[in-house]
């Protein structure tokens, strides 16, 4: 028999871990394009524009650059990625486990056009910074019709 110390006080952060799961499931039901075959997890992004480009910071700790792949097809970003597991576990007795594994997906839609054969992105310390310059707009011009 194992002895189970209870605590007065919530854990806040364990709730929240619950609470953000429970969400996840429901968004994922309701959005039919994700699904579990996709990816169990997602990792957290900012999106932010300029005035000449759009910048994605998306955060991938324990992961390595070529644990990712991103791929830019038309106006849709997506990030793929996987992260691997622990396969060594012999002699733990784990207390609790929170860190997240497995394959992700993240679609992004991005708001404007952009120069796809300028898109640069690097990887440095869990973080990826994506930078996608904006197609310069034409300017109007106007055209004259000539008779005949």
């Amino acid at each position: 028999m194992s002895i189970v110390k209870l605590s007065t006080r919530p854990d806040i952060f364990a709730i929240k871990t619950e609470v953000n799961k429970l969400l996840d499931d429901i968004v994922t039901g309701l959005r039919p394009e994700k699904s579990f075959a996709e990816g169990t997890w997602a990792p957290p992004v900012d999106i932010y524009e300029t005035e000449n480009e759009i910048v994605v910071h998306a955060e991938l700790p324990g992961l390595d650059q070529n644990d990712i792949k991103l791929t830019l097809q038309g106006s849709q970003l997506t990030i793929r990625g996987e992260k691997q597991s622990e396969t060594d576990t012999k002699g733990r007795n784990y207390h609790r486990i929170e860190r997240t594994y497995g394959r992700f997906v993240r679609n992004f839609e991005l708001p404007v056009e952009v120069d796809a054969e300028n898109v640069s992105a690097k990887f440095r310390d869990g973080l990826l910074e994506i930078i996608l310059p904006k197609l310069e707009k034409s300017n109007a011009k106007e055209i004259e019709i000539r008779v005949g």
